[in-house]
């Protein structure tokens, strides 16, 4: 099922696409509200990965394939494999999405640490 990919009309749909091919071929998969990730927690060979880790490379390699045969600006960023036993999570990147804002780390303790400077007084 694969081979009968289709151009998608937009990044939602190519991500959509994706998911129902790989589920097509035995994986479970979920993706988040976003579409800029998606989840996988039953791959059709998880017994063979410890000793054949290359499968996973062959997986990532799929999902590019996929993603480009869309037509939509998207690409897999990267594939963490085993997160957690038996899960994959498979990171986008989608140029049609971009946040208004990022609030970096640093920013955040800045913050908290004026809060909290604030409340003492």
């Amino acid at each position: 099922e694969t081979e009968g990919a289709l151009t998608a009309v937009d990044c939602d749909e190519a991500v959509d696409q994706v998911a129902h091919s790989l589920r097509s071929v035995g994986f479970t998969v979920s993706s988040n509200p976003m579409r800029d990730e998606f989840t996988i927690t039953e791959c059709p060979y998880a017994s063979l990965v410890e000793q054949h880790p290359s499968i996973c490379d062959v997986h990532a390699a799929l999902v590019r394939a996929l993603m480009t045969r869309s037509g939509q600006p998207i690409t897999i960023e990267r594939l963490d494999v085993w997160v957690k036993p038996g899960v994959c999570v498979a990171h986008l990147n989608r140029t049609d999405q971009s946040p208004a804002r990022t609030i970096t780390p640093g920013e955040i303790a800045a913050i908290t640490v004026e809060r909290t400077h604030h409340d003492k007084q």
